[in-house]
């Protein structure tokens, strides 16, 4: 049991946060604890383990490894508060070669995004700031779902919503804005991490996927702009844990791509929308479309900059020809899933129909900006293609789009 190796690491992490590196003997029992039950390890291993493990031994075996840095009196573990984090991480190193280098990575995963643990040893995370920006996050929320079933009943959205919503989204920037200078490096990871921990809490539906695919169902899950699409629940959680480091993450060559492709999923949906007898499928369309806008607009917008909001109706020019392989290995997928559907399970589930349309909207988006052939020959060529009556249907529109634009290069 790397006993030793853990102990160390709970001192640097205490120690970047200045706090004093001292942990009662029960404190850090209970951390064991908490590793033996939640760390993925197999059964014989975890067994092997228990065997031969006896923590008031190891405490003693720690304290004699390492007795010029560390002491117990009274029941508290402490690190000589004289030790740099740079001889802790020497150390942990020099530790961690005692071990093979998988167990190594289990303990490392097991602290990385563990607020309980943290909870345990001391490290305070702003839970209260929390709160306050996830209230205001389900607010501003709430402003694009407004204008959603505005949308829906053909209704204009009242120009004091709009300004709430207006305001709402200046005070996210200013409260992102204090969150980054306020708090240390430290403390804005750890609320990073509590955020992201608490958008796991969701319990959000798994993807319904006739091929096995657990990346992708994961994907959909903790994408925020695939939840905002495939799910009809909340997205603030997710949202507010990305919008973190969101600079770090969309404000690139890549992160513009991915803005491109959304923007257009956004147009084809109002495609699918505009002329359509309403109904409850277009109803939940008009959610995705403006639960998907929520998402871009707090994620993708620039900090310090107040324009190109897309609820606004005011749009960031990108270029006309993203690339969109981020994404590609998913459209070639679905069209390979979405042709395992009977046309019985496309009338009887109300759910599936919906996926399933969502997934067709992402592959025409792809077309759009790729002029992928490839596409349309994948889904020309599928056995099932003309056999499934409403699978097929689904992608009449992207045959027709296809056709005209054959037809159009040929008369150029």
């Amino acid at each position: 049991m790397p006993v030793s190796y853990i102990f160390l690491v709970v001192m640097k992490l205490l120690k970047e946060r200045n706090i004093l590196p001292v942990l009662t003997n029960e404190r850090f029992k209970k951390v064991m604890s908490e590793f033996i039950a939640e760390v993925p390890l197999s059964e014989e291993v975890m067994e092997s383990f228990l065997q031969d493990y006896d923590y008031e031994y190891s405490i003693l075996e720690l304290l004699d490894t390492y007795a010029g840095y560390v002491t117990d009196e009274d029941g508290m573990l402490t690190m000589s508060p004289y030790v740099k984090i740079e001889t802790l991480s020497n150390l942990i190193e020099e530790e961690a070669s005692n071990y093979d280098d998988d167990l190594i990575c289990v303990v490392d995963d097991f602290f990385e995004f563990n607020v309980q643990v943290f909870d345990i040893i001391g490290i305070n995370i702003e839970k209260d700031m929390y709160t306050k920006a996830i209230s205001l996050e389900r607010d501003i929320e709430l402003g694009y779902d407004e204008m959603a079933r505005a949308k829906m009943c053909n209704d204009k959205v009242p120009n004091k919503s709009m300004q709430f919503l207006k305001k709402n989204i200046i005070k996210r920037n200013i409260l992102l804005s204090q969150l980054r200078n306020s708090l240390s490096l430290e403390e804005y990871n750890d609320l990073q991490m509590y955020s992201s921990y608490m958008a796991d809490l969701l319990g959000v539906d798994s993807l319904t996927l006739k091929i096995e695919n657990e990346g992708l169902e994961w994907e959909a899950e903790t994408d925020p702009f695939y939840r905002s699409l495939f799910f009809l629940d909340t997205n603030k959680e997710r949202v507010f844990a990305e919008s973190f480091y969101a600079s770090n993450k969309y404000m690139d060559e890549e992160g513009e791509n991915r803005e491109l492709f959304y923007t257009t999923v956004l147009d084809v949906i109002d495609d699918k929308t505009s002329d359509v007898a309403a109904g409850e499928l277009d109803d939940d369309l008009v959610l995705a479309k403006y639960r998907l806008m929520y998402a871009m607009d707090m994620i993708f917008h620039e900090a310090g900059r107040y324009d190109y909001y897309l609820f606004m109706n005011k749009r960031k020019k990108l270029s006309a020809e993203g690339d969109c392989s981020f994404i590609e290995r998913d459209i070639f997928y679905f069209i390979d899933e979405i042709f395992e559907y009977t046309d019985e399970e496309m009338i009887n589930d109300i759910g599936i129909d919906y996926e399933n349309t969502i997934k067709v909207i992402l592959i025409e988006a792809y077309y759009e900006l790729t002029k992928d052939k490839r596409v349309i020959e994948a889904i020309k060529n599928h056995p099932n293609y003309g056999r499934n009556h409403f699978v097929t249907g689904l992608f009449d529109n992207l045959i027709k789009k296809s056709k005209k634009k054959l037809r159009k290069k040929e008369d150029e």
